[in-house]
């Protein structure tokens, strides 16, 4: 009996510091979106598919803890609020893969690799780097076209 009542103590500690975790992840994540629509009149995304991701045994676990689909919802909607443009790129698009400097999409990529050389410019590219110039600048060629 008293096993039970020590099991359910537990229990609730745990919910509570789990409860305490998820609203300071969402307290933050409205800061960070408070303050990008603030500070920028265009905010560009890649459209991942979360779904896919959160099927891969690497990755699953950061992907349902990180709240990137949260965060880019309370961007759409605070955006709209504030007369800022966010606008999703589509996932297909080889952002990581697309040379900045040159243009030259490589064909294959892990996903453990951080840094890579462009084969046809020769230059040492960081994968998030790159791929947020990528985004950045396909966001603004949709945007003017749209």
């Amino acid at each position: 009996m008293e096993k039970s009542i020590i099991y359910h103590k537990k229990k609730k500690e745990i919910a509570k510091i789990h409860n305490k975790i998820q609203r300071s992840r969402r307290d933050r994540l409205h800061k960070l979106s408070n303050e990008m629509t603030n500070k920028y009149d265009y905010i560009f995304v890649e459209d991942i598919d979360l779904i896919a991701l959160s099927k891969n045994n690497k990755l699953k676990n950061a992907t349902k803890d990180n709240g990137y689909g949260e965060f880019v919802k309370m961007l759409e909607y605070k955006a709209k609020e504030k007369g800022t443009v966010v606008k999703r790129i589509d996932r297909w698009y080889p952002s990581s893969k697309r040379c900045h400097v040159c243009g030259n999409v490589i064909d294959r990529l892990d996903i453990g690799v951080k840094e890579w050389m462009c084969p046809a410019c020769r230059t040492l590219l960081n994968r998030d780097i790159n791929a947020a110039i990528n985004i950045k600048e396909e966001g603004l060629k949709k945007h003017t076209v749209d």
